[in-house]
């Protein structure tokens, strides 16, 4: 299997175009090209989890910078003011390690040479590894061509609690790509110790706290059954009362308790 540095990719005058499996923020098609067709596919022998940090020191405005453009829709959402606020706390992100019997569900992208540069500029701490994969659901693709994911050198390997917004960015994706896709993302994504959701739900989201419920498509993946309260509840302000896993317990502003994705909140 090959490995190519991004300048391999970009000094390669006879490539037409390349494959990459995004895994995390590369799921969410509102920061990349959506018009583009993309195949869902899962990597064979590599595990997905949080072990990296999208900014390190050295490299801290810079990242910001280009993390900020690739999510721009959610920085000017002016309801996750708070969200902002956490990223800049916290700078934990994706990365997958070699693991022989391990799986993960992502997004296959055909990459044409004219979008080499900007890929490279958004991708530049990453290496590029060839994988195997299988396609996710049926597929019109007849041949397979050989595809990449990316992956942080261990020399920028910089643990750090969750980027919340990030983390956002990359989940609510894996949803948007439907409920099935979005379960498998959640099976097939790890955390470690306070880098974990415990993490984030405990401080930022502990009981009393007051937040604003700003989206539901999580939840009712979750919650079919409370469709109707769920809808009622969208765009209201309500106060955490408790917590079960990834899920909070809130009172809404008009008296009704209910569980919520905490993806959903801000």
């Amino acid at each position: 299997m090959k490995k190519l540095k991004w300048s391999d990719v970009l000094n390669n005058k006879d490539l037409s175009h390349i494959n990459i499996i995004g895994y995390g923020s590369l799921l969410n098609r509102k920061t990349i090209n959506d018009d583009k067709i993309y195949t869902k596919v899962t990597v064979k022998g590599y595990e997905r989890l949080y072990n990296s940090s999208y900014i390190p020191e050295q490299l801290t405005e810079r990242r910001k910078e280009v993390f900020k453009n690739n999510a721009k829709f959610l920085f000017e959402d002016p309801s996750l003011k708070k969200n902002q606020i956490i990223y800049k706390e916290n700078s934990g992100t994706l990365n997958v390690i070699y693991k022989k019997d391990a799986e993960f569900n992502g997004l296959m992208h055909r990459i044409e040479k004219e979008e080499f540069k900007d890929y490279a500029k958004r991708e530049e701490l990453y290496y590029l590894q060839e994988v195997e994969y299988s396609f996710f659901e049926d597929s019109e693709i007849k041949n397979k061509e050989e595809a990449y994911i990316v992956i942080m050198p261990d020399e920028n390997i910089n643990e750090q609690p969750i980027c919340y917004i990030y983390d956002k960015v990359c989940r609510n994706g894996a949803y948007e790509l439907g409920v099935e896709f979005g379960l498998e993302y959640d099976k097939t994504t790890f955390y470690k110790n306070d880098l974990s959701y415990k993490y984030i739900i405990n401080k930022y989201f502990p009981k009393g706290q007051n937040v604003k419920i700003t989206n539901i498509m999580n939840t009712l993946v979750k919650y079919q059954g409370e469709k109707e309260n769920l809808i009622k509840s969208h765009n209201k302000e309500a106060i955490v009362i408790g917590h079960l896993g990834s899920d909070i317990k809130l009172l809404t502003s008009d008296g009704v308790e209910i569980y919520f994705d905490f993806g959903d909140l801000s």
